[in-house]
């Protein structure tokens, strides 16, 4: 009976406890957090390019009076495209701050703390905040209106910004500068760029190969400024070509040189007419000068000289423009005519007594120079020579007959005496010789009639050359 008594009155105790404890789901809601978030400014601009966020983090527990959370970690979310925003720590206040620099927008910033314990989370966010976007110009010059081709030409400017306030433009610190260079030839587009420094100014080199024309733009990375429309350079660059300028050169046996050459820009697709520009012939003995001008030259319309001139020596030549408004100065290759020195023995005849139309033989030898450093020629085989006559008292002369020279340089040949008169020898040069002729001529003394009209006009020959040149290789 005791124990049944007993058990009844802690079933009781245990109802009534129960019945008396606050239910088990009141003691897990957790308190309530409010966060407050206020912005100094709603737009920003180059002027006011920053905004300052302030607020508090309190608890208000139900039927209680709000009191602040200190310590607590407030983290902010901006625009993705913005850099992040550091993480806030309240005070003893619950107060906290931050300082954001938005670039894009319009956008609300939100502010968060995360729930902690017996906290709850909460969040807040400001009204949108809206990024100006300001007008900026450029402009664009050169240090020079012309240039010679390969030159630098120094390209430069003012980038700008408007601000909205004052409506005044200015300078464009940072901003960065794309210009575009178009040739007008076959030359490929160049691109210049470059940052404007504090002052909004720019300057960058550039080398044209021909006239070019310039526009560009500048743009900020800031975020606050548009891009800048399209600015040109007023005037094209004029760009002075550069030429090149050709040469041939030839020289035949009796000093006869030929010239020819053209004068053209360098850059491909550059045409230019340069038609009545004086071009010089110079000359000089050694390759490396010195050099003195011999000649000058017009060039024709299609921008080519030619020209011919006797000189009798050997020796280098180039062709020389000494520059103008329509091109820079240019230089030729040199180019070399050279001839190797030949000489001729005095001839014998024999007979120097005949009868008209009979017979005479006429001797000789022909030698030659290979090279500088012989101190006097050598045999020239194997070469044709000509034996002319003139009439006594006359200046025209005939062919006679044609002799090849020996192995060691001697030829002999026969011919007819076809009246008083003077005989010599002609040599007219090989592919690198003179021409040379006797230094001697042998009068010869006919007796007796003769065959008339033996000699005509398709007889008719050229005087014997000089019979030596000024040294073994002139």
């Amino acid at each position: 009976m005791r124990r049944t008594l007993g058990m009844s009155i802690a079933l009781v105790l245990a109802l009534v406890g129960t019945l008396l404890s606050p239910p088990a789901h009141a003691a897990a809601d957790p308190i309530p957090v409010k966060i407050t978030l206020g912005v100094d400014r709603t737009t920003v601009d180059p002027a006011n390019p920053t905004v300052t966020l302030t607020g508090n983090v309190m608890a208000e527990p139900p039927g209680e009076t709000p009191r602040p959370l200190a310590g607590w970690t407030v983290t902010f979310r901006a625009h993705p495209e913005d850099p992040a925003i550091p993480d806030a720590v309240t005070d003893d206040g619950g107060k906290f701050s931050a300082t954001h620099a938005p670039r894009h927008g319009p956008a609300s910033i939100r502010a968060e703390v995360a729930p902690s314990g017996e906290y709850a989370g909460a969040a807040a966010s400001t009204p949108e905040i809206a990024v100006a976007r300001v007008r900026t110009r450029m402009d664009i010059s050169a240090d020079r209106s012309r240039v010679d081709q390969g030159k630098p030409v120094d390209l430069k400017g003012l980038v700008e910004w408007e601000s909205p306030s004052t409506r005044l433009w200015e300078p464009l610190a940072g901003a960065r500068v794309s210009l575009d260079l178009q040739h007008r030839c076959d030359a490929a587009p160049l691109t210049a760029k470059t940052w404007t420094n504090d002052k909004g100014e720019y300057s960058v080199p550039a080398h044209p190969v021909c006239d070019i024309t310039v526009s560009g733009t500048a743009v900020h990375d800031g975020g606050f400024y548009l891009t800048t429309p399209t600015a040109k350079l007023p005037a094209p660059v004029t760009v002075r070509p550069a030429v090149n300028l050709t040469l041939s050169a030839a020289m035949d046996a009796h000093g006869m040189v030929t010239v020819s050459g053209a004068m053209n820009p360098r850059q491909a697709g550059v045409t230019r007419r340069y038609g009545g520009q004086e071009v010089l012939i110079e000359y000089s003995y050694e390759a490396g000068g010195p050099w003195r001008r011999h000649k000058a030259v017009r060039l024709d319309a299609a921008n080519k000289f030619n020209t011919r001139f006797t000189v009798g020596r050997s020796g280098h030549w180039r062709a020389r423009y000494v520059g103008g408004p329509q091109a820079m100065p240019a230089t030729s290759p040199v180019r070399r005519t050279l001839r190797w020195g030949t000489r001729m023995s005095d001839i014998t005849v024999s007979p120097t007594r005949v009868r008209t139309d009979r017979p005479v033989t006429v001797r000789g030898r022909l030698t030659r120079f290979y090279n500088r450093q012989q101190p006097k020629p050598t045999a020239f085989p194997n070469q044709r020579v000509r034996i002319i006559f003139r009439f006594k008292g006359k200046k025209t002369w005939y062919h006679l007959g044609w002799t090849t020279t020996g192995q060691a340089g001697y030829f002999a040949t026969k011919v007819p005496a076809y009246g008083d008169g003077f005989v010599a020898a002609a040599f007219y040069g090989s592919k690198d010789t003179w021409a040379v002729g006797s230094p001697n001529q042998v009068f010869v003394d006919t007796y007796g009639p003769g065959l008339s009209s033996v000699l005509g006009s398709g007889d008719v020959v050229a005087p014997p050359p000089p019979s030596a040149m000024a040294d073994p290789t002139s």
